[in-house]
């Protein structure tokens, strides 16, 4: 699957992107068992502090900052999206 959803994120992405995108995949993917135990609110709240406490005290403007922002305020990936990277 996770081939699959590679090639969903590669189509229509910039060059430039290709490279965030890949590691965005395997950050998801590292941490989706963990994610798996928790429930809607409680992954948000992880999220948000993996984004508030750990990225972006040491890096504000990177992509795993975004990432974990996003993701935090996002209910879909919260509830089931991220399901879809290792399924």
């Amino acid at each position: 699957m996770q081939g699959k959803v590679v090639q969903t994120i590669v189509r229509g992405t910039p060059v430039y992107n290709l490279l965030y995108s890949m590691h965005a995949i395997d950050e998801i993917v590292g941490q989706a068992d963990y994610w798996k135990q928790l429930n809607k609110k409680e992954l948000k709240n992880q999220l948000a502090l993996q984004a508030e406490r750990s990225r972006r005290k040491v890096q504000p403007n990177s992509w795993q900052t975004a990432l974990y922002e996003g993701t935090s305020q996002d209910d879909w990936f919260c509830s089931e999206g991220y399901k879809k990277f290792v399924e």
